[in-house]
């Protein structure tokens, strides 16, 4: 297995100065699967699509996937417990299940789960999926834990030099293939510091100025990262976001409670819509799961089309009005549903009217029609 930081020349460590960004107002929902003792939001997509795990009674722990209003339960065949962690735009879901004490990763793609599991690892987990399918995680082989990036079949070691262990929060990735995570001081153990790896193994380590605990646990492909962030106890964390540069505070508020919540969120999407948990006192067990989405936003538009006129590459995706979903892959192959559309490739598509048309390699625009490419023509169908 190789180790990509391996060739890294050098490690920065920014410690970002507040400005004067205006912070975001949100409107709140609590997301609870009926029944459920316990429920928590683990991630969301651009179509406010959320996942997460809840349980019933005392050990019973089920994957979830909520949209359109209404929750699915995801439990991987055989499993003793099922937790999902993050969700794309394609609808593709990882997550973590348990057999007896052994935890293993997973990749839910078109129905179908998917065993993600380095080579000689007793255990993996994971913890996000970006829109062109790759995975980041966690495995341990021996008694040595180390982070991970899977790209279609291919695990790759995301381990940051000189860390004393893996990093124990959660792992972020964007459509970019940018990473970001959190790991501890070599020295201090009672530090930890965000960091943002590039896919070119450039590595920089953040700490919000005054805090001893930076905490990265989400990346958007704006390059927005939600964390939390502490001055000192780890349990004592509140949501801080860094965007252009810039922390933010993020605190799920309450008007019936004096008391500011304790605020982790674990997702962030291109929309500005955050999920994860909070409580409104230190000692309320268990936390609360939400949804934050910008004011003036609907919340949930997975069933509805994408606008006309949206277009990918400056849209991650295009849902088109039978929701299915479109967008580029890796090599210009135009995908529906994932799947390559009519040996099509091309470098753009645009949703326009309630058609789907494609800027196609010959750079002339074809228009799909029943399962098949229309020849257009050079002008732009708008």
């Amino acid at each position: 297995m190789r180790n990509l930081l391996a060739s890294i020349a050098a490690l920065v460590l920014v410690a970002v100065t507040p400005g004067r960004a205006t912070a975001q107002t949100y409107t709140y929902t609590t997301i609870a699967v009926p029944g459920a003792r316990v429920t928590t939001a683990n991630g969301i997509n651009d179509r406010g699509q959320i996942v997460g795990d809840y349980t019933v009674g005392t050990n019973a722990t089920h994957g979830f996937l909520r949209s359109n209003g209404g929750f699915t339960t995801i439990d991987v065949p055989g499993a003793d417990t099922t937790r999902a962690q993050g969700i794309n735009n394609l609808g593709q879901i990882v997550g973590t299940y348990t057999v007896g004490a052994r935890r293993l990763a997973f990749l839910l793609t078109g129905g179908r789960f998917i065993g993600l599991i380095p080579p000689g690892a007793v255990e993996s987990w994971t913890y996000g999926v970006n829109d062109f399918g790759q995975v980041v995680g966690g495995y341990i082989i021996g008694t040595a834990a180390h982070n991970f990036l899977w790209t279609h079949g291919r695990f790759v070691d995301i381990d940051v030099p000189g860390a004393p262990a893996v990093s124990t929060e959660r792992l972020g990735i964007n459509r970019w293939g940018v990473v970001v995570g959190s790991v501890g001081d070599a020295t201090d153990p009672g530090v930890r510091r965000g960091f943002r790896l590039e896919p070119d193994g450039k590595l920089v380590t953040f700490q919000r100025p005054g805090n001893r605990i930076t905490i990265f646990n989400a990346i958007n492909d704006r390059g927005d990262i939600a964390g939390a962030s502490s001055s000192a106890q780890p349990l004592a964390q509140n949501g801080t976001i860094l965007s252009f540069g810039q922390f933010t505070n993020f605190s799920v508020q309450s008007s019936s409670s004096p008391v500011p919540a304790i605020t982790r969120p674990y997702a962030i999407n291109n929309r500005g819509q955050l999920v994860g948990v909070h409580t409104f006192d230190s000692t309320e067990v268990p936390s609360l799961a939400f949804v934050a989405t910008p004011a003036g936003l609907e919340e949930d538009v997975s069933a509805s089309p994408s606008p006309s006129g949206t277009r990918v590459p400056l849209a991650a995706i295009i849902v088109d009005r039978e929701l299915a979903t479109w967008t580029l892959g890796p090599g210009g192959e135009i995908l529906r549903g994932g799947v390559l559309a009519a040996n099509g490739y091309g470098s753009q598509i645009l949703y326009y009217q309630d058609e789907v048309y494609v800027l196609g390699d010959d750079d002339n625009w074809w228009r799909w029609i029943s399962g098949t490419w229309v020849f257009v023509g050079p002008n732009e169908p708008t």
